[in-house]
């Protein structure tokens, strides 16, 4: 039964997208701003498209020096190999440029919480600014070919949700150790339960009925605007806010699960009805480091979905949700209840699951899971400005 999971639902050819999420600086560690980051993006994506087999795409994020780059359509056996050579070529624009790459999240939010990207998200829960401005992740879209291979990857997704974003730790964001988890706790609480916290599906009608009651949630919302607002809404989302208050639709990428279903992302060609999309992975200083942590989401996925597709319980649900919030807090300590919350466990499994699709775990045989440990000993005691200075000079030496 386990073997049959596995190679029904991820395996060594299975499509994968990723996202990677990176802050941009000048050595005098000032942000860079929307223009200067625009060219920045512009040279980059040039340069990816001459020296990097596969598609790829950068995009603009919530923080004006903030930047995504996505690598689309590797397999999962391609994507260590695709993740090496986009970050050759980062490094490469961001040395011709003389621009500082931060892989890890911003240690502070002063001077980047301003001329943001709009988003229909930000600007109708403004809370969500701050804790999507400072942080930067990585995040994997699974292709599935068909609606029970998105709904099991779904469900195994936010069941590791809370370990993989204890074990990836590493971010100090305005004084604040495990920075990127106190963001999730704050990110979460400023949205409603209904696009925050994971929903209890078997099929794509639960995940619908799931965005109905979804939509209700962002009404409310929009209903305590003024007038004046609701029309600055419904002029910049027309798609999506009518001039009444009354939601028109609400797409995936509007709702934040930790793993999140995207029905919207479909590939005909490639025989894809959508993907799933795994978000909880706090981005790392090093390319080492993001290639172990890779290691880890995609081996505990493999194994998870293995041993229980099945949906979410309400009591599930609620203890995966409080342990996103104890993170914050607690780190690993806050891991107690899915089995998988001792470190040394964790890895192992997540190895004994890439071998068993044909691959060798190469980085998590060398990078120490510690719950980030490691590295907020090495930045709790930075400043701001060294955090920025030090992680570019480790991220450079990372890819050469």
């Amino acid at each position: 039964m386990r073997r049959e999971l596995q190679q029904s639902v991820i395996q060594r050819n299975t499509r994968v997208s990723l996202e990677r999420e990176l802050a941009l600086f000048k050595p005098d560690s000032r942000p860079l701003n929307r223009t200067e980051s625009a060219e920045f993006m512009a040279t980059l994506q040039t340069r990816l498209g001459s020296q990097v087999e596969r598609k790829t795409e950068v995009v603009e994020e919530v923080a004006p020096n903030a930047v995504e780059i996505k690598i689309c359509l590797s397999t999962v056996g391609e994507l260590r190999e695709d993740v090496r050579r986009v970050y050759a070529v980062l490094a490469e624009v961001a040395n011709e440029c003389g621009v500082y790459v931060l892989g890890c999240s911003q240690p502070t939010t002063d001077g980047i919480t301003h001329d943001t990207t709009h988003f229909m998200t930000l600007d109708v829960f403004k809370a969500t600014i701050g804790p999507l401005a400072a942080t930067n992740s990585l995040h994997l879209h699974f292709g599935g070919a068909t609606d029970e291979e998105l709904v099991a990857i779904y469900n195994a997704g936010n069941r590791i949700a809370p370990i993989m974003l204890a074990a990836s730790q590493c971010a100090v964001i305005d004084g604040r150790e495990r920075g990127r988890a106190n963001s999730v706790r704050d990110f979460f609480s400023s949205l409603p339960p209904a696009l925050a916290a994971p929903w209890t599906i078997s099929n794509r009608e639960d995940f619908e009925n799931g965005v109905r009651s979804a939509i209700k949630a962002v009404e409310m919302q929009i209903g305590a605007f003024s007038p004046e607002y609701l029309a600055v809404l419904a002029s910049r989302y027309p798609d999506f806010i009518g001039a009444d208050g009354r939601m028109k639709k609400l797409s995936p990428d509007k709702i934040f699960h930790p793993t999140r279903l995207r029905f919207d992302k479909v590939l005909p060609e490639l025989g894809l009805v959508g993907s799933a999309e795994f978000r909880p992975i706090d981005a790392q200083p090093t390319l080492s480091r993001d290639l172990a942590i890779l290691e880890l989401a995609i081996g505990l996925l493999i194994h998870e979905t293995a041993y229980n597709p099945a949906p979410l319980s309400r009591e599930e649900i609620g203890q995966i949700m409080h342990s996103m919030a104890n993170v914050a807090d607690f780190g690993m300590g806050a891991i107690m209840w899915n089995g998988l919350s001792n470190e040394y466990v964790a890895k192992v499994r997540a190895m004994e699951a890439l071998m068993g699709i044909g691959l060798t775990p190469q980085s998590l045989h060398t990078f120490g899971i510690d719950g980030g440990a490691s590295e907020l000993a090495i930045m709790s005691s930075l400043s701001p400005a060294d955090i920025i200075r030090i992680n570019h000079a480790r991220f450079m030496k990372s890819v050469e």
